[in-house]
């Protein structure tokens, strides 16, 4: 049936205008000019009686908007420049910002395993179910829950969009019910298995992050993610105890926690730890070296550190099988030419003719031209891979359609880390976070003995 603009009820008398908010939560007339509370009651209950025809025009529009193209990015993008209105906004996003102010919501800080950016949508999710929770409430007709949720699964899987199916076929009313319904709850049983893995973020998000940055800074400890992650890791059966089956968790139960007492211990044996030692000694050591590689140039401002990363990159999957070193080069200095690869790379070899760090411990090997183990590590921090899936903030991570290798100072694929970085690296590869692509307990002890025991 086609809709008739005309049966539309003002719209004013949708939602609670000012007078009659501030009398349904006050109970009281307030500063506003009516002698009596007469017709601010009888305002709160006409849009009490229009609440279903408020919730079918939200509907009926967004599908309007939806199959007139009002809701695309690109026609709204051109309305904007036409007509002078203001400039689009992300729909979804603003949504899932939405901070609500009503007495009746108070959220939890967090939900155990759930990151803050899961956390947000589900908190969009809750807005919407609390539309009907707050009706059902109070109603005497029963809403049916598991027909509810089937219904929104339908309807947020896109279904029942068209009047193509005649509503007698049963059979196809069920296929497509149980469809989604199954696909959708497979879904979610598959991110709540991913949501227990973001243990990083959820020790952020709860609380615990600060409390055990602060007891590792107070140990004399840089408190960079590896650390905050490995103590979490360490502590978090005890805090889960302590805490109980409550999938919510409230700040006062992170402040009730024994946190000393289940912090300290574990910080003392990482102190204690000789890998932590070499992680410590390694990143100082990274942090000189890559400032003699981002210094030492030979013609074109190309730098050591340039070489190192053009020569480091081959052999990931960051690049396709015809980005060889030098290709990487001219596409930064145009016309660099393999005598000044070479040059570079006989420096790093520590055969070159002027004194470098290089000779004690090289980078590359001689013979082949390979990397050696500390080459090898320090490719990882300089070239600006990203390391893990835990998203450590280690380096930017390389823009693969757009690959080059950049001076230091000019664009950023060639990373210059700083102290922390230095330290997140190391630490990441001393405590075993990184995913498995390669070996890397193997390389760190080996670049480690390279550069330290040489």
């Amino acid at each position: 049936m086609a809709q008739d603009p005309g049966s539309r009820t003002e719209a004013e008398r949708y939602n609670l205008a000012e007078a009659q908010l501030h009398y349904a939560i006050e109970g009281e007339i307030g500063d506003f000019k009516y002698k009596n509370p007469d017709p601010l009651i009888k305002a709160i209950e006409t849009a009490v009686q229009k609440l279903p025809s408020r919730i079918q025009y939200l509907v009926e529009d967004l599908s309007i908007l939806h199959q007139q193209g009002y809701l695309d990015d690109g026609t709204r993008e051109a309305i904007h420049e036409e007509y002078d209105v203001e400039e689009p906004i992300d729909i979804a996003e603003e949504l899932i910002q939405i901070e609500r102010k009503d007495p009746l919501y108070h959220p939890p800080l967090a939900v155990s395993g759930v990151t803050r950016d899961t956390f947000n949508t589900m908190e969009l999710g809750v807005h919407l179910g609390h539309i009907l929770h707050t009706i059902d409430e109070n109603s005497e007709t029963d809403l049916h829950h598991p027909a509810l949720m089937c219904g929104f699964m339908l309807g947020l899987a896109g279904k029942w969009f068209d009047d193509k199916h005649g509503v007698d076929q049963i059979g196809l009313w069920m296929k497509q019910l149980n469809g989604p319904l199954s696909e959708e709850m497979n879904n979610i049983e598959t991110t709540q298995k991913k949501l227990l893995k973001a243990v990083d973020r959820t020790t952020e998000e709860i609380g615990l992050h600060g409390e055990i940055a602060s007891r590792l800074r107070k140990t004399g400890f840089e408190p960079v993610l590896p650390l905050v992650v490995e103590v979490y890791h360490e502590i978090a059966s005890e805090v889960y105890d302590e805490i109980g089956d409550s999938t919510f968790i409230a700040p006062s139960d992170i402040e009730n926690l024994p946190l000393d007492d289940l912090i300290y211990p574990v910080v003392a044996d990482l102190k204690a730890s000789d890998r932590i030692s070499k992680a410590e000694a390694l990143a100082e050591a990274v942090l000189t070296d890559v400032e003699v590689l981002a210094e030492k140039t030979w013609k074109q401002d190309m730098c050591e550190i340039d070489v190192l990363a053009a020569n480091w990159l081959p052999t990931t999957s960051l690049t396709t099988d015809t980005d060889s070193s030098i290709k990487l080069l001219n596409d930064k200095f145009q016309r660099a030419s393999t005598n000044i690869e070479g040059k570079h790379l006989n420096d790093l070899s520590g055969v070159g003719t002027s004194p470098e760090p290089w000779d004690d411990y090289p980078l590359v090997k001689e013979t082949s031209g390979e990397l050696t183990y500390y080459g090898d590590f320090l490719g990882h921090i300089v070239a600006g891979w990203k390391l893990t899936y835990i998203d450590y903030p280690l380096v930017e991570q390389i823009d693969t359609e757009e690959l080059h290798v950049f001076y230091p100072d000019e664009e950023r694929l060639v990373y210059v880390p700083d102290e922390v970085d230095a330290l997140t690296a190391c630490y990441a590869f001393a405590l075993d976070h990184l995913d498995g692509r390669q070996d890397y307990n193997k390389l760190f002890e080996n670049a480690y003995d390279q550069r330290l025991n040489s």
